[in-house]
């Protein structure tokens, strides 16, 4: 087994992309609310702006407004009855909504057959615009992950191939336009079998990802590593982070990471200087962070809905409130800026705006 996992690293290649100097703005280091990404979840199936929020349900873009808190298809054509593709809320298969520079970006399939797309529509859902074809569908492979984030002016995507078969295979971080021109640009690069990249956190002047494959065909070791990418020198780095763990959060010097079944840990820059922080035992969970808190929740591997719980613990793993023995039709936490958190019933296609410590009082 050495003697594979040894030729496996000869055939394992992790690039990054050095592009020298950009001509990217900057806006400093602080987070800037008109040109940084709403850093929550790495799904991004809602975002927010002053006076409400926008979310994908099922083949729709809805609008929820702050002060009435009703759910309405975003669509500002007179008379549409919203029940069809010439809706412009309808989308067919929409993966990834931003708000962005005073519009929407929604990844969803494309007018050319086996594409998906970048669209652009207004706030109030008047103006809409396929910008884009982002990737073809390959048929050698099963369907796809996308990883599609937008930063300071550029998106940053990366299409996770799910794999009929498992041969050796190449991904790509590229930089995108967020127009109709089809430049793009490498960031990095991994090659092995079943290569993903994700992009982790968007903080200032950096793009923070991880990067992860298996050495060998059989899946027995896996490499994961993490990167940071500086947008104005068009340079990367290695994380000095322990091996396994995959980032969650940049907060001054310090890097936050999460692990199933280990919970939260933090290390300096040199990946020293640990601090376990909050310990969280179930090996599958959504977990989610804004500027302030970080939002466990078990769902996917709660055996029974008594045994369902969401945390939500600050960067010193305080813990800020939670919920637990939560009913079948409890919602989920799918955005919050750390005093609001917006909440969706699946199931009955409900939504719920709170004050953060009153998910406590959950049902």
């Amino acid at each position: 087994m050495k003697k594979i996992i040894i030729a496996a690293y000869i055939l394992l290649c992790i690039c990054l992309t050095g592009c020298g100097g950009t001509n990217q703005k900057d806006y400093g280091e602080n987070y800037n609310q008109e040109q940084d990404a709403q850093n929550f979840s790495m799904i991004r199936n809602a975002a927010a702006t002053e006076n409400g929020f926008y979310v994908l349900q099922y083949q729709y873009v809805y609008f929820i407004d702050k002060k009435s808190k009703k759910a309405v298809p975003l669509c500002g054509k007179p008379n549409c009855k919203h029940k069809d593709n010439s809706c412009n809320a309808h989308f067919t298969h929409p993966e990834n909504i931003q708000a962005y520079a005073g519009n929407l970006y929604v990844v969803a399939g494309g007018s050319e057959e086996l594409t998906c797309s970048l669209y652009r529509i207004s706030l109030d859902g008047s103006q809409r615009e396929e910008l884009k074809v982002l990737f073809r569908y390959d048929s050698g492979d099963s369907g796809c992950s996308l990883d599609f984030t937008i930063h300071r002016g550029y998106g940053y995507m990366a299409v996770n191939w799910m794999q009929k078969d498992r041969e050796k295979k190449t991904q790509t971080l590229y930089q995108i336009l967020l127009d109709s021109s089809d430049e793009k640009k490498e960031v990095a690069q991994v090659t092995g079998y079943v290569p993903l990249i994700h992009v982790n956190e968007t903080r200032g002047n950096h793009i923070y990802f991880t990067t992860s494959c298996y050495l060998d065909k059989d899946g027995t070791e896996e490499e994961l590593l993490n990167y940071e990418w500086n947008i104005l020198e068009g340079s990367s780095k290695k994380l000095n982070i322990p091996k396994g763990e995959a980032l969650l959060a940049v907060r001054g010097e310090r890097y936050f990471c999460y692990q199933d079944g280990k919970g939260l840990r933090s290390y300096d820059e040199n990946g020293k200087n640990e601090k376990k922080l909050f310990e969280w035992q179930y090996e599958i969970c959504s977990v989610c962070r804004d500027e302030k808190y970080i939002y466990f929740d078990n769902e996917p591997c709660a055996d029974s809905v008594s045994e369902r719980r969401i945390m939500v613990v600050d960067y010193d793993g305080n813990v800020i409130c939670e919920r637990k023995n939560m009913t079948e039709n409890s919602p989920e936490i799918i955005w919050s800026d750390s005093k609001q958190v917006l909440l969706q019933n699946i199931e009955k296609e409900t939504y719920q705006i709170l004050n953060l410590k009153e998910i406590s009082t959950l049902k």
